[in-house]
């Protein structure tokens, strides 16, 4: 969303005491079925990803090391492989900073 270029009101739009404008992107929902957080994006979002807008869609957030252990299960990468990637979001790791990723499925 470009503030600048938006003229249209939108429902999400809320203007402070000192008269900035501050918008809400979306909410952080936990999942009912296995607890794990996702965002999903207020419909009047403009957002694109790729040329596509995320406008109502939802995105996964996920510790890294999830991702890694879940394509370690499914035989994309080998067990060598996993424990380097998990290892640079460990602590000492040069990804460490890293706490959540965020992904949006686009296609």
């Amino acid at each position: 969303m470009n503030p600048k270029n938006n003229n249209k009101s939108s429902k999400n739009v809320q203007k402070s005491a000192q008269g900035k404008r501050y918008v809400k992107l979306g909410s952080i929902l936990k999942a009912k079925a296995d607890g794990s957080l996702y965002i999903k994006f207020s419909d009047d979002v403009n957002i694109e990803v790729e040329g596509v807008s995320v406008a109502g869609l939802t995105a996964s957030l996920e510790q890294p090391h999830v991702k890694f252990e879940r394509m370690l299960a499914a035989g994309k990468i080998d067990e060598e492989e996993a424990e380097n990637k998990i290892s640079r979001y460990q602590p000492g790791g040069d990804l460490e900073f890293i706490r959540q990723e965020i992904t949006v499925k686009i296609d």
